[in-house]
């Protein structure tokens, strides 16, 4: 999959979809990250890229380097209070296909932002795309197709799997997958302080939960049901039965669900902050 490359943002996303594609053999073809911070700029080098200090040095770069005009591809990989002045800086870009990680910012506000003719897949990764385990929600957005969708889909696969969904479902990926890590750390915090609690040392406690952690989330990915899971290890009056006692009595389900939903309303709020109501 040649095609030109490049990164907008050189943090931890764009670093993890550019080391991911690597590792997985892809072929890129010119690959170009623009990072204004020149601290970071230094830890790009290793990945077999132009580093520029801008997203209009990117974009011209981009454009020089391609096979044939209008080819290359172009990742935003930035923070969304900041793309309307990165949008400023690429200008119209084009027919070319742009792929968006942002949270809350809409495939039309990008592509009118971008001049009008991009064609806009918007993407949700979370933070196990840095390990290759990531999950990412894809929507094809205004100007774009399957040929677009299809090439989006094959650079994120080398970080994980990756899910289609309609655009109105992105602000639920983000508060289930995008956010998701951060609750199972949540839990794992919450059962380290326990077995602290119970007298272990914090070294070992960490080892007890993490690993257990670390072990479930094995299961789970042969795809057996959770439910099936949990009820394997859930005996008659015993003590994981005393454990979930008190876990629905305490309405923990209830309590994951209004995170979520909560979570949900949040990116709907932002994406209303940067494109205005829909």
């Amino acid at each position: 999959m040649s095609m030109g490359l490049a990164i907008i943002g050189g943090g931890a996303m764009g670093r993890a979809v550019a080391q991911g594609a690597r590792a997985a053999g892809l072929d890129l073809g010119p690959l170009v990250i623009a990072e204004p911070d020149s601290a970071r700029r230094g830890g790009l080098a290793g990945l077999g890229a132009s580093v520029v200090s801008s997203a209009a040095e990117a974009f011209r770069e981009l454009g020089r380097s391609e096979g044939a005009p209008g080819e290359g591809v172009i990742l935003l990989a930035v923070k969304p209070q900041v793309f309307r002045s990165v949008a400023a800086e690429l200008g119209d870009v084009g027919p070319r296909r742009v792929l968006s990680v942002m949270a809350g910012v809409t495939t039309a506000a990008i592509r009118v932002a971008l001049g009008g003719g991009a064609r806009v897949i918007r993407l949700m990764p979370n933070t196990p795309a840095s390990i290759r385990m990531g999950v990412t929600g894809l929507c094809v957005g205004e100007g774009a197709g399957e040929e677009d969708a299809a090439r989006a889909e094959r650079l994120f696969c080398a970080v994980g799997d990756v899910v289609r969904v309609p655009e109105a479902l992105m602000d639920a990926v983000t508060a289930v997958s995008g956010s998701g890590p951060a609750y199972l750390f949540y839990v794992a915090e919450a059962l380290e302080r326990a077995a602290v609690d119970a007298g272990f040392d914090p070294p070992t406690a960490a080892r007890l939960v993490r690993g257990t952690l670390a072990g479930a989330s094995r299961l789970l990915a042969q795809g057996v049901d959770p439910a099936t899971l949990r009820r394997a290890v859930t005996s008659k009056g015993g003590t994981t039965e005393a454990a979930c006692g008190v876990l629905d009595a305490r309405g923990v389900d209830g309590a994951v669900m209004e995170a979520v939903r909560a979570a949900t309303a949040r990116g709907a709020a932002l994406s209303a902050m940067v494109c205005g109501p829909s």
